[in-house]
């Protein structure tokens, strides 16, 4: 009598690894696919000029950039991938030292330019201060 309980055993036992291995099979099948489809690439460039007498002067040659000497920092991104980037921002910060010219940021069409005032937690396309007074605030 033993003999065919420790049967049912191995059996049941064979039946377990066998959907656990068609588990994992179907699990990886999908990761796969999932890895194989096509995405987005987006490459990022940065360039900066200084602008000197002599024209524009490319900021790892400036050596020494000037006071009351004026940045012109270039963000501009392209899409590599088989995918659309969908909902795609480009953040940048202004330099500690620096200040930013009001009206000097530029986009192509297709894209907006939006400014943040609080470290990145909103952004808006004219951003506005509110200032408290005697009582009284007043928006800048």
């Amino acid at each position: 009598m033993p003999q065919p309980k420790l049967k049912l055993r191995s059996i049941g036992l064979a039946a377990l690894c066998l959907l656990a291995l068609g588990g994992a099979a179907a699990f990886a099948q999908r990761h796969f696919a999932i890895a194989a489809a096509p995405r987005p690439e987006v490459k990022v460039f940065l360039a900066a000029a200084v602008e000197r007498e002599n024209g524009p002067v490319p900021v790892e040659k400036a050596q020494l950039v000037k006071k009351d000497e004026t940045l012109n920092w270039t963000i501009s991104s392209e899409n590599i991938g088989g995918a659309a980037a969908l909902d795609y921002k480009t953040v940048s910060r202004i330099p500690a030292g620096t200040t930013f010219v009001a009206g000097s940021a530029k986009a192509d069409a297709s894209a907006k330019v939006a400014y943040s005032i609080d470290g990145g937690k909103s952004f808006a396309a004219t951003p506005v201060v509110e200032e408290k007074q005697a009582g009284k605030k007043k928006r800048k």
